[in-house]
């Protein structure tokens, strides 16, 4: 029978992976354990007689969730590396996540994965984000109360199991020095800085509402099923919204984060282009650094209509409850926020060009 769940770990975490099996996947979002590939067990690995390498090859291509659990151990093992890397080829599987055990923090994460793409695996959030992506994903009973018991349970079974990690370092903006002079080379750079700085900074953004309309789409369809009155159950409504609120809140906390991150790498961005442009590099760069601002301006105002269209469909969201209610309105407000900041961009790029 297809396993809907692999489990790529290393064997040397399985003290913690197997608890976060016990009290997460099955206690906590009512998985069975026979829908899960995990090798470290007798009873999810391997079967006897199987060949070993053919049943995690089967087991990757079957699964519909491809979960990652990297730490240093992960990051060193060579069978570790070719699970993730016949994971990111294989097309069947639906979801690929990623959970960072308590050794590895996003500063150490490198090649490996995106810092929106990654969850910690000892906070809160993590694991409530998590939940969000597998109870509709895989189709699994929705057991709020049941839910928080037992992440409580597992956060708390890890402060016997792992050292406190290392707090991840928090996004700055590095104030420059103002010299009345710079070198040719010194502008070129931060020129290019700043440009990488900014898509990154709305590749961030991008990927967060994003992930935040498949969770709304999701989450609807799940209301869907108590439009009958005979079906309607006030609690269960009430847990997707608290979901929903979670996730909506967990969005604005990343727009106001990346707004004003954004804003500054755009307005440094043309600063330096300007700076470039008057020491006459030559029409072959003034040329290429044109389209590259045009490139960014249809960037820039594609991504102004999506996110206005997001902001209008907050509105077709019903208001049955509270909590879900103030974090839309507290969401509109970060989205208003960041079309004034995408306004600006491209006012500030228009200069360059005229």
């Amino acid at each position: 029978m297809s396993k809907r769940v692999f489990i790529s770990h290393s064997s040397q975490d399985k003290e913690i992976v197997s608890s976060f099996i016990e009290n997460i996947l099955v206690a906590g979002c009512g998985l069975r354990q026979e829908d899960i590939m995990y090798t470290s067990s007798e009873d999810m690995g391997v079967g006897n007689g199987e060949d070993i390498p053919m049943a995690i090859k089967k087991g990757i291509q079957e699964c519909q969730l491809f979960l990652m659990m990297v730490s240093e151990h992960y990051r060193s093992s060579e069978v570790c590396m070719n699970e993730m890397g016949a994971a990111w080829i294989t097309d069947s599987i639906q979801k690929r996540c990623i959970l960072l055990l308590p050794d590895v923090g996003f500063d150490k994460m490198g090649w490996l994965v995106s810092l929106s793409k990654a969850n910690k695996l000892n906070e809160e959030d993590g694991l409530n984000h998590f939940h969000d992506i597998i109870v509709p994903l895989l189709n699994l009973p929705l057991m709020t109360g049941t839910w928080n018991k037992c992440r409580s349970k597992f956060l708390s079974s890890l402060q016997n199991l792992s050292p406190h990690p290392s707090a991840a370092p928090a996004i700055r903006i590095e104030k420059e020095d103002t010299e009345d002079e710079l070198d040719l080379l010194t502008i070129r750079e931060r020129f290019e800085n700043h440009n990488s700085a900014y898509i990154e900074s709305l590749g961030v953004l991008t990927a967060s509402l994003t992930s935040y309309t498949e969770q709304i789409k999701a989450y609807t369809q799940r209301l869907h099923q108590f439009e009958n009155p005979q079906s309607f159950n006030a609690s269960q409504v009430r847990g997707i919204f608290t979901v929903l609120a979670r996730e909506t809140n967990k969005v604005a906390d990343i727009q106001n984060e990346q707004n004003p991150i954004l804003r500054h790498h755009f307005d440094g961005f043309i600063k330096y282009a300007m700076l470039l442009q008057g020491l006459d590099e030559g029409p072959t760069t003034k040329k290429k650094n044109e389209e590259e601002i045009n490139e960014l301006i249809m960037s820039i105002k594609g991504a102004h209509l999506e996110i206005s269209q997001l902001k209008d469909s907050l509105d077709d969201m019903p208001n049955l409850d509270n909590v879900f209610t103030k974090s839309k309105k507290r969401l509109k407000k970060s989205l208003e926020d960041l079309l004034v900041t995408l306004s600006f961009c491209v006012g500030r790029a228009n200069e360059y060009l005229v």
